[in-house]
């Protein structure tokens, strides 16, 4: 397991800090990485796409636009530490990967903004919601990650490593079993694939969430 991961249960207990704290600090943290592991142009370009997610007003049903962006800035933030090189297109995808989905934005802008790759592979991962939960287009939706740039299939394992440790917060049994039915059938062979540090943290944090169910005083 990677040693930037952390424990199940510390991964846990940080999102539940950041969600409480209604994402303080994380521009700071997310900063702090960035000027220690990153210059130049390619600083320079990340910063351009920070900059711009920052800016944004997102719609996300229970978190008002700030704590929304610790997700996003904390999955940038692991495409840093744990996608070796670095490639800044990949960052890019991950601080704007749900701007077309619950952000005010569209997918010209991205692409006069961060170029057609950066465009192409947010659009390949957002998700039609009315849909989510049909088998078929689950399947056609993996493939066409699967089929993208890379870092769009980097971007998708870390977006689920960062979301499963609160998965217990949901508590709709039948949502969280289809979540953790898609980690196990799509994401897990994906991590495999593109992102094999983070693969085993997956398979455990997956037998977790099924072990605890829905935590009711988290």
């Amino acid at each position: 397991m990677s040693n930037y991961l952390g424990s199940i249960e510390k991964e846990r207990q940080l999102r539940f800090s950041s969600l409480k704290k209604k994402g303080a600090g994380s521009k700071e943290e997310f900063l702090g990485l960035l000027d220690s592991h990153v210059s130049g142009s390619d600083h320079a370009r990340i910063r351009k796409a920070y900059d711009f997610a920052i800016e944004m007003k997102y719609d996300h049903e229970g978190l008002d636009s700030e704590s929304y962006l610790a997700h996003p800035l904390r999955v940038a933030a692991m495409a840093i530490k744990l996608n070796s090189p670095l490639d800044v297109d990949t960052i890019n995808i991950a601080l704007l990967h749900n701007c077309l989905e619950i952000g005010e934005t569209r997918r010209d802008t991205l692409e006069s903004l961060f170029g057609s790759t950066v465009a192409d592979s947010i659009a390949t991962l957002t998700v039609d919601r009315s849909l989510q939960w049909e088998k078929e287009y689950k399947e056609d939706f993996y493939k066409a990650i699967n089929n993208a740039y890379q870092g769009a299939s980097v971007v998708k394992v870390l977006d689920k490593l960062d979301n499963i440790p609160v998965l217990c917060l949901n508590p709709d049994a039948d949502v969280r079993a289809a979540y953790l039915e898609e980690i196990d059938h799509h994401v897990i062979p994906m991590a495999k694939a593109a992102l094999p540090e983070v693969a085993e943290f997956l398979i455990a944090a997956s037998k977790d969430a099924k072990e605890i169910g829905h935590l009711t005083n988290p």
